[in-house]
């Protein structure tokens, strides 16, 4: 199993008392491309956290076989840069660098070659995604929030991560880039053999996947709601 969860509980630090996720049993097979929703404020994004080794939770929470629970915060953090990539609803860019840069900098922290070979990898992603050459060194501020969430989705995928959690990411893309970014992200993540675990409240972009997950259906937070 790619990911492995058992009776896992997790409370915000400001609200003990106010519990968040409590998740009994989940698992995600490896090469499983597995569709999330679930309502706003429902703990999806705190969950793709726990998952990705930023917070941790009580009782288990597992990916490839490794425990991150019990990790150190180093450990979990080069875990994490050599076999997950993430999308981020908030993208986290460096506004004042430019689009190769910001993706040179996640290269940096994982395994992907350097020199000439990364520098074509990371222009060939860009292509792919559909930002003109002109915008490759432009500093991330200057363009649009479009522009920077695709940026954000090549910096994910640059080195080529074994588990790939995307939290909303075509949120700011319009039709004809929402269905390239899809196409694309396919395309990927069967090429290089990814588990993928994608959160979205777009459910058009469910029948790309071969497993569709509602929050509530996992998390006993939910069903009590």
């Amino acid at each position: 199993m790619t990911i492995t969860i058992k009776d896992a509980q997790y409370c915000y630090p400001s609200q003990p008392r106010k519990m968040v996720l409590n998740i009994s049993s989940w698992s995600v097979a490896e090469g499983e491309k597995t569709f999330l929703h679930g309502p706003s404020g429902g703990g999806k994004s705190t969950l793709l956290n726990v998952l990705s080794g930023l917070i941790q939770t009580t009782g288990s929470v597992s990916v490839f076989g490794q425990s991150l629970n019990e990790m150190s915060v180093r450990h979990r953090d080069k875990f994490r840069a050599e076999n997950i990539g993430f999308v981020f609803q908030q993208f986290n860019l460096i506004s004042y660098l430019d689009a190769i840069d910001n993706i040179k900098l996640a290269s940096a922290f994982g395994s992907s070659q350097g020199g000439e070979t990364l520098e074509r990898e990371i222009k060939s992603l860009l292509a792919d995604l559909n930002i003109s050459v002109d915008e490759w060194s432009e500093p991330a501020r200057n363009l649009s929030i479009g522009q920077q969430q695709r940026i954000a989705i090549a910096r994910a995928l640059i080195n080529k991560p074994q588990l790939l959690i995307a939290d909303e990411p075509t949120s700011s893309l319009d039709q004809v880039n929402r269905d390239i970014f899809m196409s694309l992200l396919m395309s990927i993540v069967k090429e290089h053999k990814i588990t993928l675990l994608l959160v979205s409240h777009d459910m058009s972009l469910s029948t790309h996947f071969n497993s569709v997950v509602s929050l509530n259906e996992i998390n006993l937070v939910g069903k009590q709601s």
